[in-house]
């Protein structure tokens, strides 16, 4: 799945873990799930720190990136590929501890959030705004495990993408109703979580 340039940087990349990571997939018998499974199996070969294991979850393929004997914990659905690989990436260094780059201001307000939330992001793997959103997203749901992320890849979701209307990317919905869209810094991100009374 990974070419073998691509996993000696993320091999790299995860050498800066400090705690353990989990990558649980739940899978079924689809295309998508095979891309997951491969790609959760191959970064668990790439870190001693990084172990994959097969659960279940309504929305499938997908994969929580959980931080072992904690509620740290965020999902993708669907392959993050293509330009959203760097997202997953991500999102396993800071599960793993690996501090994200948040000003110090920012990472107070995002602690001091109160309201649990389903936070979902719609991307595309072509997407060149989607990063930076992914990316906002992911840090607050690492800092803020009261706040549950799942990166949503919309081409293998197209009948639920369908149904809720989404005609770009990246789109982010609370707790199923839309919230934004546009790529949204990690700024951008809090001052509408603000604006929800949390």
């Amino acid at each position: 799945m990974l070419d073998d340039a691509t996993a000696a940087q993320i091999e790299e990349h995860l050498s800066l873990l400090r705690q353990p990571v989990e990558l649980v997939a739940a899978l079924d018998g689809s295309e998508a799930s095979r891309v997951v499974e491969d790609l959760v199996d191959h970064l668990a070969r790439l870190s001693p720190l990084v172990t994959a294991a097969r659960g279940d979850h309504s929305r499938r393929p997908s994969f929580a990136v959980t931080r072992a004997g904690s509620d740290v914990s965020l999902r993708f659905a669907g392959p993050p590929t293509g330009d959203a690989l760097s997202s997953l990436v991500l999102a396993v260094l800071h599960v793993g501890g690996h501090p994200p780059r948040v000003r110090p201001d920012t990472a107070a307000r995002i602690a001091a959030l109160e309201l649990p939330l389903e936070l979902e992001t719609w991307f595309a793997t072509s997407c060149r705004s989607c990063g930076e959103t992914l990316h906002a997203l992911g840090v607050v749901s690492v800092l803020n495990p009261k706040l549950r992320h799942t990166a949503i890849n919309g081409a293998a979701f197209r009948d639920e993408a369908a149904l809720r209307r989404i005609v770009g990317v990246p789109a982010v919905f609370v707790n199923g109703e839309r919230l934004a869209q546009g790529r949204m810094s990690i700024e951008r991100v809090v001052d509408a979580l603000e604006s929800l009374g949390g």
